[in-house]
């Protein structure tokens, strides 16, 4: 499942990335809302069903925790991501990508307890949050401004 962060009602979600298909996860075929930025379940790369869980909570999380945070994204952008748990031990990673084109604009890890789940998906946010205000600030330099003139191709 995708959620958007973003205005409420059902959109056509395009597939979410070679990253989820790399790992024999389905895309899925459905997306909430049309705002700026959509996040995908994440993929359960250590393939216990058991922990299926924590990839939605992850997504969850992310989708109100960047929903609240000014991040200046365009439309079209979307959080992709996966995690690994061995024993007690949990790894997240995540990526912001740009959906018509796959362009990675930032990525991050964390590692941690699961224990401390919380706090290791506060910390992506975190974490996504900043390469998000990173990217959506590149993007507005490369813009000119009224009256000077267009950057060749």
């Amino acid at each position: 499942m995708i959620r958007s962060v973003g205005a409420a009602g059902l959109i056509p979600a395009v597939v979410v990335g070679t990253a989820l298909a790399a790992h024999g996860q389905s895309a899925p075929t459905t997306a909430r809302g049309s705002g700026p930025l959509e996040v995908a379940a994440f993929a359960n790369l250590s393939g216990d069903p058991a922990d299926a869980w924590i990839g939605d909570g992850i997504a969850e999380t992310l989708t109100a925790d960047l929903g609240r945070r000014p991040v200046g994204l365009p439309p079209g952008m979307r959080v992709v991501g996966a995690y690994q748990r061995l024993g007690a031990r949990l790894r997240i990673t995540a990526r912001l990508v740009e959906a018509a084109d796959g362009r990675i604009v930032s990525a991050a890890r964390v590692d941690g307890d699961l224990a401390d789940l919380f706090g290791l998906q506060d910390e992506l946010a975190v974490r996504l949050a900043a390469g998000a205000r990173r990217a959506a600030g590149a993007r507005r330099a490369e813009v000119p401004a009224a009256g000077e003139p267009a950057p060749a191709l």
